[in-house]
């Protein structure tokens, strides 16, 4: 993973060699991916580790994402109140 202007981008390999690169311009997707590798890779014992935690990563980030676009829609007041609930 490599962070670029438009987001991040993930290039995947195989057998040494760049297979498919995807570019993520979520922010709440990329930052839960740099925060799941080491050094912008995730491989070996950490690869396993995300296939099998998968469904909890993704409803991690899905969450994350419903209370941003929550707090964005809230006016101030109930933005603050929200704030407090998710601390």
């Amino acid at each position: 993973m490599k962070k670029v202007s438009g987001g991040l981008e993930c290039s995947f390999l195989r057998e040494g060699f760049t297979n498919n690169v995807v570019l993520i311009k979520d922010d709440v997707l990329a930052e839960a991916l740099i925060s799941s590798g080491v050094n912008g890779i995730i491989a070996g014992v950490d690869l396993l580790v995300f296939r099998s935690a998968f469904n909890t990563f993704s409803l991690r980030v899905k969450a994350r994402k419903l209370y941003q676009e929550l707090h964005a829609s809230l006016p101030a007041a109930n933005a603050a109140m929200l704030d407090a609930i998710a601390a």
